[in-house]
């Protein structure tokens, strides 16, 4: 799971890094990232397109790693009740 995690950042951000744009992680997860990129908009004159990719730590994790296989850790309300399932209860 860790390993397709670090393959789909890689490919989020290649575009930026790809054009030399800003790649920033930031230690802060309930920082303003619009505002941080507005501020980097408007430090670098940009007005329209790719600006700067962010990321941060997400508060708490949504799944557990338990061996090879990651289970929900918690379920989500209107989906069933399942560690690993998301689909939808209809």
């Amino acid at each position: 799971m860790k390993g397709v995690s670090q393959r789909v950042k890689q490919a989020s951000v290649k575009p930026f890094e790809d054009q030399e744009l800003p790649v920033q992680f930031l230690r802060n997860p309930a920082a303003d990232k619009e505002e941080i990129a507005r501020a980097i908009a408007a430090g670098r004159k940009v007005e329209s397109g790719l600006v700067c990719a962010l990321g941060s730590m997400e508060l708490s994790p949504s799944f557990e790693h338990r061996g090879t296989h990651g289970e929900a850790a918690e379920t989500l309300p209107g989906h069933q009740d399942q560690p690993g399932l998301g689909t939808t209860q209809e």
